[in-house]
């Protein structure tokens, strides 16, 4: 596995993770999250662990970088576009309550 290409998407994962915490901690001090957002937040919490777990197992295993790195981006853009869904969802209900 490429170092370069497995840090870049560690640190996307990374963003993402960082992302994320910040909008389940904003609406919770907001008390805008309800129990279906702390699920879903969840469920994206597994997600990304599992992700990084592959990439870290595709690294140790000298697995076929190009076909484990196409699996990874398909499965990093799922992700991503299911946290964006889940910021919407959050943005939504924040303008509902107002």
């Amino acid at each position: 596995m490429r170092e370069t290409e497995k840090d870049d998407l560690r640190r996307r994962l990374d963003d993402l993770s960082r992302r994320l915490e910040s909008r389940v901690r904003d609406f919770t001090e907001k008390g805008a999250f309800s129990d279906l957002h702390r699920r879903s937040a969840t469920e994206l919490r597994q997600r990304q662990a599992e992700l990084v777990k592959r990439i870290d197992a595709a690294a140790h295993a000298g697995t076929a970088w190009e076909m484990t790195k196409a699996e990874l981006a398909r499965d990093f853009a799922s992700l991503f576009d299911d946290f964006t869904q889940f910021e919407q969802a959050l943005e939504a209900a924040r303008m509902k309550k107002r």
